[in-house]
């Protein structure tokens, strides 16, 4: 199901030393573990910019009946023993600088492909999109009422929710402010909406396994030119970029 629900881009927002609306150089992608999705500030000499590959739910689920429908309340955002971590071995390596999350600018979301049709759902924001987290999103569904057992809702949302799994329930596709191929940029891309949570291996063992990674070239970024991908309103990947000149 591709239905999409446009959200309204709030130009205010509390201010954190993790997170804040600023301009990533996309040309300066900097090494630190395994998922290289680390840039540098375009205008920050001492700050650097982790572009999420996934939310994650961060706390229990609160769910609420109604007659026809059922209502899933949940929060989301990185894994913060994973940013812990890499922002500990970006420390290590770079003591000057920062890791830090941007800001979604004009975010939009899409229900996630594990969620069949015939649910008829619907995956609101409850607030401003925060991608650090703790974002709360509503899920609304069917209930899909059986006179004996549970639910057909109740079921899709054992499922979903379970931690024991990764199911998508969305994509957050947004924009940011870049400098992509020297050039001055709105640059666009998406992140999966996870139900579980997910658990990463201990805390010391994840700390190894990043500070082990060689400092080399990071990997070079996937970007596409809209005026000649015409990407803007194609579907991408994780760690993908379609960019428009300013």
């Amino acid at each position: 199901m591709n239905r999409k629900l446009s959200i309204l881009c709030f130009s205010i927002w509390a201010s954190s030393p993790l997170t804040g609306l600023a301009q990533v150089n996309l040309d300066k992608p900097i090494s630190v573990g395994p998922s290289d999705q680390v840039f540098a500030s375009a205008v920050d000499a001492k700050a650097a910019y982790y572009m999420p590959i996934s939310l994650d739910r961060q706390s229990d689920v609160t769910i609420t009946k109604a007659k026809d429908r059922m209502v899933a309340r949940f929060s989301v955002g990185v894994n913060p023993q994973l940013f812990q971590s890499m922002q500990k071995t970006l420390a290590a390596r770079s003591p000057d600088l920062q890791l830090r999350v941007l800001k979604p600018m004009n975010p939009t979301i899409e229900l996630g492909t594990d969620i069949p049709v015939d649910f008829t759902a619907l995956l609101t924001p409850v607030n401003p999109i925060d991608l650090m987290g703790p974002s709360e999103f509503s899920l609304d569904v069917d209930r899909q009422y059986h006179w004996i057992g549970k639910d057909g809702g109740e079921k899709l949302f054992d499922m979903i929710f379970s931690d024991l799994r990764r199911d998508h329930v969305g994509t957050v596709k947004y924009e940011f402010e870049a400098i992509a191929k020297g050039v001055p940029s709105i640059a666009q891309t998406y992140v999966p909406v996870f139900g579980g949570k997910h658990l990463l291996k201990n805390t010391a063992s994840l700390e190894l396994e990043i500070t082990n990674t060689q400092p080399s070239a990071a990997t070079e970024p996937k970007i596409q030119l809209d005026r000649d991908a015409h990407c803007w309103d194609q579907v991408m990947n994780p760690g993908e970029y379609c960019v428009r000149e300013k």
